[in-house]
Formats: structure tokens, sequence, C-alpha cells
């Protein structure tokens, strides 16, 4: 059985297109994805998009951990990250919580 992982796409959907067509040639049988796969890049929600739809396997990482719950569990984070938190969780909706 082959299996591929990957993790930290941050929201770069014209890589995590290019890692779910090379898998994808290469007769893998299933996918998993360690998580943060959203923030930092514009498009996180296209990115959950295309997870949901191959059916890969998904862990959640930090930057879900943000989006679920917000940046109130993280301390360590203030000012423009959580502006940009924020920012990512409007883009994203509420509807993939």
């Amino acid at each position: 059985m082959k299996v591929a992982v990957f993790s930290d796409i941050h929201g770069n959907y014209q890589a995590l297109k290019a890692i779910v067509r090379d898998i994808k040639k290469n007769n893998v049988n299933e996918i998993i994805c360690l998580g943060d796969s959203i923030g930092l890049g514009p498009s996180s929600k296209q990115c959950l998009d295309l997870i949901f739809k191959e059916n890969i396997k998904y862990l959640l990482g930090n930057h879900e951990l943000y989006y679920i719950y917000s940046t109130s569990i993280d301390d360590e984070i203030a000012g423009d990250e959580i502006n940009h938190h924020s920012w990512i969780r409007n883009s994203i909706g509420e509807n993939y919580i």
C-alpha cells in the first residue's frame, strides 16, 4: 500500500494542486494531510475545497485550530498576526468549522 503524506500548504492552492497531481501519477492508495493547509497564503478556502473533494485524510495543525477556536488559544499571538488569522477566518467562512 502506498501512502502519501504532506503538510504546511498554508493557503498555497497552486502548490497543493501540484502535489495532488503528482500523487495521483504515482498510484498512491491513501493521502494524508498533517495540517496547516490554511493560513498565510491567499487561497485557504480553495485548499480546503480540494482536500475535501479528493477525500484526503486530514489532521488539524495550529492554523486550523486558530480558525476553529480563534487565536486566543495561543498566548504568543498578538497584533497583526491576530488580524491575519481573523482575515483568514472571514475569507473561509464558518461552514468548514
